[in-house]
């Protein structure tokens, strides 16, 4: 129990816990949720991302890539385009870099990729990679958190250990 000079002490050391408690159930929810969409991606399952990532997402999502915003729908329906060339996913990985929260917002930076396998115009089996940095911004509606905007800050693909334009692909 505080007494009454150890007061301030104890009142910061209840913000600085209920800071933390508040900042692990954010980077529990994002784990959670990566796990949920890794399991979904891997099995090229759109439906089930979709259905993961919606209880996450805020309705005025915003996905931003390459100078490109697009909504929740968009960016679906540019995911499906783009695993629908892989003829199959070998991995998904996202990592936490760092987390920032204050009040009801948040932001994170993280690391994401996506390897699969797809076969070329030479009719041979090529390894694509598909990685970037992200920086996603976080709102608390309702108690909940909720990703509001997720900007891809850097990308970069690469087939069979090669950098390349994902121009060739048909992308921009």
């Amino acid at each position: 129990m505080c007494v009454m000079n150890r007061l301030p002490i104890c009142a910061a050391l209840l913000l600085v816990l209920g800071s933390t408690t508040h900042a692990e159930s954010l980077k529990s929810m994002i784990l959670k949720n990566d796990a949920a969409s890794k399991k979904a991606l891997m099995a090229k399952d759109m439906a089930a991302f979709k259905k993961s990532m919606q209880p996450y997402i805020t309705a005025d999502f915003k996905y931003i890539e390459a100078g490109r915003t697009m909504n929740f729908d968009q960016m679906l329906a540019g995911m499906k385009q783009g695993t629908g060339s892989l003829q199959k996913i070998t991995d998904v990985v996202s990592k936490l870099i760092k987390l920032n929260e204050k009040g009801d917002k948040a932001t994170a930076e993280m690391t994401r990729s996506m390897s699969g396998t797809m076969t070329g115009p030479d009719k041979k089996m090529h390894k694509l990679t598909m990685s970037g940095k992200t920086v996603e911004t976080y709102v608390k509606k309702d108690g909940k958190w909720k990703l509001a905007i997720m900007d891809w800050k850097s990308s970069e693909m690469i087939m069979d250990g090669k950098k390349m334009d994902p121009s060739q692909m048909g992308g921009q």
